[in-house]
């Protein structure tokens, strides 16, 4: 049996070992980039929301749990949160792409559009966004501009899909 002062320790002990193990909002998000990797969504998931929990602040966690949220097919949430990381940083290329990428899926064109070009002022070899682009501008009938994003985009070495190149061909009779 324990006697009152090893008792009173063993509590002590017990209720401050969460801050003897204490993570960083970086660590939980460094261990979900490590999970998302891994194929283990749910579990990135988690690790993203607890290192925003800790760090509300923490810009990345934002970003990498809207890119699971639209893989989830939950774009209203993945919109909020890259919205969030472009307030936390509105010079992140990376989250207005993201965000673009989202409301392409939407069909939010326009909005897409708008986030991809500030992806590209702000990062101006950023073949992916030039990608997306162009396929939004496809969607709007703008068969020129997207042809353009098209050719910048493999200029910068990023690989176009074959099959959106030949239905941009048929549409645009070029």
């Amino acid at each position: 049996m324990l006697n009152t002062k090893s008792l009173i320790l063993a509590i002590i002990l017990f209720i401050n070992m969460p801050c003897l193990y204490a993570e960083t909002a970086q660590e939980y998000n460094m261990r979900g980039n490590a999970y998302y990797k891994q194929g283990a969504i749910d579990l990135a998931l988690s690790e993203y929301n607890m290192a925003i929990v800790i760090d509300p602040q923490l810009e990345e966690a934002y970003n990498n749990r809207g890119v699971i949220y639209i893989k989830q097919g939950k774009l209203e949430l993945a919109i909020a949160d890259f919205t969030r990381a472009i307030e936390l940083n509105s010079n992140d290329a990376q989250a207005y792409y993201n965000r673009g990428h989202a409301y392409a899926n939407q069909e939010s064109l326009d909005e897409a559009i708008a986030d991809l070009s500030q992806a590209i002022a702000i990062k101006p070899k950023y073949a992916k966004a030039y990608n997306v682009r162009a396929v939004a501008y496809y969607h709007l009938k703008d068969f020129d501009k997207s042809w353009d994003d098209v050719r910048k985009a493999e200029a910068l070495g990023a690989v176009v899909n074959l099959d959106f190149i030949n239905e941009l061909s048929q549409a645009s009779k070029k």
